[in-house]
């Protein structure tokens, strides 16, 4: 059997229809297709050798995380094709799984956070507009991308993302103030508001876009996910309470978790809408300020950054 052949076996064959986490599913494919396809897509599954998989591993080494799940995934697919015995043994049985990358701690400094908007604002890209909104609101950015413009209740001013695409598969609700509801409307009226290459996709071109936005940001190494830090960092400096930041990043451990979420049944809601408006307040006097004094919010109060 072919590599290229196997890929839709496995998937439907591992997986399934009613698979409890279609992300995962998604994932697993996404790296099999976009990390091994292009070397293995003719050969044949037996005839792939262990070293050739190390290679294709060694180049993803400059990002840990990647190289991480895409050996995870190589690795759940031959030991498919290992048990239906279209080899006789796993290639990558012998090989030893990278180091998952370490956790990261990066929050940007207010002078960062000013060069991101900066250059979000003078671009007009799709990653523009979903690199504002992840710094405003603090959400995923697989949760951004998905958008759906039914999910935007205009009158209310909130977006209720369905668990189904939530981390922890809760629905989650949050409100949004003026900056958050230009950026929504220049995403598509109908269906997702910011599609992939077909209408039917959400976005998913993070790997040619970033670099693109990096050139025009060139801020020391950031990922999008340090957005999200930034953004929960600075509301608790702001004075917003754990509990708050909590609810609107959709946590479920920390304060909000375990048997506390059972009886604690408070959504928060004018609280959240209030923290929302505080640091969207605090965003726009930034981009309007002459400059900023370096400086980084952390630990509930202003740090300076040496």
């Amino acid at each position: 059997m072919k590599f290229e052949d196997a890929i839709p076996i496995f998937i439907a064959a591992h997986f399934g229809d009613n698979y409890a986490r279609p992300r995962t599913k998604n994932e697993i494919e996404r790296l099999l297709r976009r990390h091994f396809l292009p070397k293995f897509r003719f050969e044949q599954l037996v005839h792939i050798k262990s070293h050739e998989i190390a290679d294709v591993i060694d180049k993803l080494r400059k990002t840990p995380a990647t190289a991480h799940h895409a050996f995870g995934a190589v690795r759940l697919f031959f030991r498919w094709a290992e048990g239906r015995q279209y080899v006789l043994r796993s290639p990558c049985a012998t090989l030893t799984a990278p180091p998952p990358s370490r956790p990261r701690d990066r929050v940007l400094t207010k002078d960062e956070i000013k060069a991101v908007l900066t250059a979000a604002r003078a671009h007009t890209g799709t990653l523009s507009t979903i690199i504002e909104l992840l710094l405003y609101t603090g959400q995923r950015r697989g949760e951004i991308a998905s958008l759906k413009s039914e999910w935007i209740d205009w009158d209310n001013r909130t977006i209720t993302f369905p668990a189904k695409i939530t981390k922890n598969k809760r629905e989650h609700t949050i409100p949004f103030a003026n900056r958050v509801e230009v950026l929504l409307k220049k995403g598509n009226a109908k269906g997702y508001l910011f599609p992939g290459r077909g209408i039917e996709t959400p976005f998913d071109g993070w790997s040619k876009c970033k670099p693109k936005f990096d050139k025009h940001c060139p801020l020391p190494h950031w990922t999008l996910h340090d957005l999200r830090r930034t953004c929960a960092t600075n509301l608790a400096a702001l004075g917003v309470p754990v509990a708050v930041t909590e609810k609107l990043l959709n946590h479920v451990s920390g304060s909000t978790g375990g048997i506390v979420a059972v009886y604690q049944r408070h959504t928060y809601a004018k609280e959240m809408r209030e923290a929302m408006g505080l640091w969207g307040a605090f965003l726009e006097k930034l981009m309007h300020s002459p400059g900023s004094a370096g400086e980084c919010m952390e630990e509930g109060r202003l740090k300076e950054v040496a």
